[in-house]
């Protein structure tokens, strides 16, 4: 919970105009806040797997689920996390 609150008060901090969504450029600015560096392409990803009307932006609720998928694939993008896991189960035995 106090997590959540304090995703709720970093993202209102980054939404610069104050319309509850972030675009890209303050996405990115926020993740750094939180320690990822998101290289543009798990970026895009990213937006594209999580905004929901497609709108190109993010509301705070899409923000605290990309936060909780990043933290579970460790910066990587899905295809990416998905090829490591493959590799893992793969040579695993």
């Amino acid at each position: 919970q106090r997590q959540k609150q304090f995703y709720n008060s970093e993202f209102r901090l980054c939404d610069a105009d104050g319309s509850g969504l972030v675009e890209r450029s303050e996405l990115s600015q926020l993740l750094r806040k939180f320690g990822h560096e998101p290289m543009r392409h798990v970026l895009d990803e990213v937006i594209s797997e999580f905004d929901k009307d497609g709108g190109g932006t993010l509301c705070v609720d899409e923000f605290e689920e990309i936060m909780d998928v990043l933290r579970r694939r460790e910066g990587f993008s899905l295809k990416e996390y998905g090829g490591f896991m493959e590799a893992f189960r793969r040579y695993d035995r």
